[in-house]
């Protein structure tokens, strides 16, 4: 299996814009692409993976290798870590090579024990693993590839 398999798939949409946003409820997860990189966004929840709670989306810098799993939540933070998780064993065979990261953007602060809790300490271990991180940020994340 290899990443094309996702790539040209209906749920995917791939560009070299400058600017890449997925948005849901009051929250949002931006990358900027100064140097028009060829990402490509996957509407994974709903679409490529139906009938099973996944991440929202997977965002993929087709240069650098990096996949983004990104969910966009109201305030339940722990049962994000459990999408993304669920989303990331179903599509990682597919994503061999990639560095990968998980991002999480709640309408509202996460409780400040959620960075110490097990759960997250455990994705944080298991994405770092994969040669990326857990980020959490409530209600906008920026980054830039």
């Amino acid at each position: 299996m290899t990443y094309a398999r996702i790539q040209h798939h209906r749920c995917t949409e791939c560009n070299h814009n400058a600017r890449i946003v997925v948005s849901e409820r009051r929250s949002s997860f931006q990358i900027s692409n100064p140097t028009g990189k060829l990402v490509c966004k996957t509407k994974i929840d709903g679409c490529y993976l139906q009938g099973q709670k996944s991440c929202d989306y997977l965002i993929v810098d087709c240069s650098d290798k990096k996949a983004y799993f990104v969910e966009l939540k109201g305030s339940h933070v722990l049962h994000a870590f459990d999408q993304i998780q669920r989303t990331m064993s179903h599509l990682r065979r597919d994503l061999v090579g990639y560095c990968c990261f998980a991002r999480v953007v709640p309408t509202k602060v996460p409780v400040p024990n959620i960075q110490n809790n097990s759960r997250t300490l455990a994705l944080r271990r298991a994405f770092r693993a994969l040669g990326g991180d857990l980020i959490i940020k409530a209600i906008a994340l920026e980054e830039t590839i």
